[in-house]
């Protein structure tokens, strides 16, 4: 490298030590601007502790003396006796509620779930029409009722016992299609015998145009009430909104009832059929009775003119004699056998007019129950009051109820309540609980409106305690109600509140803070009271206790009000014990 170009300043190297001593390396240089720097600190730190002091010492000016005199009492906090009223309290935490209110739960839906009777019947009838025929005399065909016929060949035959009636009257109110099904049945009398068939048109699955079969879960399947949909569900169309004010009789809650107003329109048509098909069968009963007296008339004329051959055998031949003979045997089993028939036609009609009657009673009560029903799914608001919405589980949270929620049978899901009848629900440990009184006067405080308190009072104390909550199960609380004795339009239910009840009070009580009081060991408490002429010292004074809270004590001697006491101890020099012998 040239000379030109080395440095100006080069870096000087320290010289080579000996080995084994040890080299002196000099203090590093300080900066240029460190010593400003240090003396701009000390400035500020100075100019900090002066402002300190002069505050200090103008604050001491400034403040009141309370020991009456410095010195040596500077250094002990006092308090002075005050003549005032002293409350024993007992604070407890609750909510507010309501001690008039109704709840509202959803409704419980009565009737069948399998559609019995909403069709007019669901067994298939195995006779169509209730045709009934009888026999004529002299070979000639005479048909009775139904679209039966009939052929005889001059014997008398009873007809129309057979039938069955109460399918005849299913068959005639029965509204059920099942497709193209047709029904066909028979009855015979004597040598004569009838049929008839009825088809009944596809109608939809519960005939004469129900819908039942197109609803889900609806016509025979039955759905379940609450949570199985169907006739019976309970899905939620309208609702109050929650802290709204309503009035007796106002609609609160309307369910989904279109299914069951289609269920109350089936009712109300099966037993109007019911009803016609029921008269039918009493006529037709009625033509079958007739028919069955008209054999027997048939049957008795039969014998009178089989008698009456008989007084003409000594002008017959043998063989003509024996037909006569055989003849008249003939009518009279005939005659016998319709006369001992009557009495179990007689139990067949009446079986099946009560058969009819239950299957009609049945159709009218599901009916009712309907009719019922579709009332139910509409609820009114019993009384005056704040409509208070409840809450549910939805999507695996807790929240409030809304239209379009499904519920089930027996759930609160609304609540009304008397704002004018607010009340204080909260709990007392079981220690605590012998302390309070019904009647007990006590404060309100809400944690929402930190400006209000309202008075009340203790109006019920439970018998039987609870566990408390999350608490271990050995912590047991008891509940209590507290009646407000003020009203204002911020309470409604569910707030938070503090309670203070009071327990015991003392009008003209000597009150000293409690920290003012002493005892050593057993001995009888005693005060330190300011005295002297300077108020530089301190007595000692024995003092009798009365009530007490939580932060003050009252005096019933030993303090007058005039007094101020130590809440420290002084130090020993500066307070004197009297002589209590005198």
């Amino acid at each position: 490298m040239s000379a030109s170009s080395a440095s100006p300043n080069p870096i000087p190297f320290p010289e080579p030590q000996q080995p084994g001593r040890p080299a002196i390396v000099p203090p590093p240089a300080a900066p240029p601007d460190e010593p400003r720097r240090r003396g701009w600190l000390w400035g500020v730190a100075g100019l900090l502790a002066i402002t300190g002091a002069g505050a200090w010492y103008w604050s001491q000016q400034a403040a009141p003396d309370t020991t009456g005199g410095g010195g040596a009492a500077a250094g002990v906090r006092t308090a002075p006796a005050e003549q005032r009223r002293l409350e024993n309290r007992l604070r407890l935490s609750g909510t507010t509620g309501a001690e008039k209110f109704v709840s509202l739960t959803t409704p419980q839906m009565r009737g069948s779930r399998s559609g019995f009777g909403r069709d007019g019947g669901t067994r298939t009838a195995s006779f169509s029409g209730g045709n009934t025929q009888v026999a004529a005399k002299s070979g000639g065909n005479t048909t009775l009722g139904g679209s039966s016929s009939s052929t005889g060949s001059g014997s008398a035959a009873g007809g129309g016992g057979s039938s069955n009636m109460s399918s005849a009257l299913r068959a005639a109110t029965s509204r059920t299609g099942g497709g193209s099904t047709s029904r066909t049945g028979s009855a015979s009398t004597g040598g004569s015998s009838a049929s008839g068939s009825a088809s009944s048109s596809t109608m939809g699955a519960g005939g004469m145009g129900s819908t039942t079969g197109s609803l889900p879960g609806g016509g025979g399947g039955g759905g379940g009430g609450g949570g199985g949909g169907g006739d019976f569900s309970l899905v939620l169309q309208e609702l109050a909104r929650s802290g709204s004010m309503v009035r007796k009789g106002q609609v609160v809650a309307a369910f989904d009832r279109e299914n069951m107003m289609n269920r109350l329109d089936d009712y109300r048509a099966s037993v109007q059929q019911t009803e016609a098909g029921m008269r039918k069968m009493y006529a037709e009963l009625e033509v079958t009775r007739k028919a069955r007296e008209q054999n027997i008339a048939q049957a008795k004329g039969a014998l009178d003119k089989a008698k009456l051959d008989l007084k003409t055998l000594p002008v017959l031949s043998a063989i003509d004699s024996e037909r006569v003979r055989l003849a008249n045997e003939e009518a009279d089993a005939k005659y016998k056998q319709l006369q001992s028939e009557i009495r179990f036609y007689d139990a067949s009609d009446r079986a099946q007019i009560r058969e009819a009657e239950l299957e009609f009673a049945q159709s009218k009560s599901e009916l009712k129950r309907a009719e019922a029903n579709a009332d139910r799914l509409v609820i009114k608001a019993p009384i005056d009051g704040m409509a208070v919405v409840q809450s549910t589980w939805r999507s695996s949270e807790l929240a409030q109820i809304q239209n379009g929620d499904q519920l089930w049978p027996g759930q609160m899901f609304l609540q009304i309540v008397d704002p004018s009848s607010m009340v204080v629900n909260a709990t007392v440990n079981q220690v605590d609980v012998e302390r309070l009184r019904i009647g007990a006067k006590a404060r309100v405080r809400f944690d929402a409106y930190p400006d209000l308190e309202l008075p009340a009072h203790v109006y019920s104390v439970g018998g039987i305690p609870k566990t408390g909550g999350v608490r271990a199960n050995w912590v047991k609380e008891i509940p209590v109600r507290f009646k407000l004795e003020g009203i204002d339009p911020r309470v409604i239910p569910d707030l938070s509140v503090s309670v203070d009840v009071i327990l015991e009070t003392d009008d003209q009580a000597v009150v000293v803070p409690l920290s003012g009081v002493f005892q050593d060991g057993g001995g009888k408490p005693y005060v330190y009271v300011r005295s002297g002429a300077n108020g530089q010292q301190w007595e000692r004074r024995e003092v009798d206790l009365g009530l007490r809270s939580f932060t003050h004590v009252a005096v019933r001697s030993g303090v007058k009000p005039s007094d101020v006491i130590a809440l420290d101890r002084p130090p020993d020099k500066q307070y004197s014990v009297p002589d209590q012998t005198t």
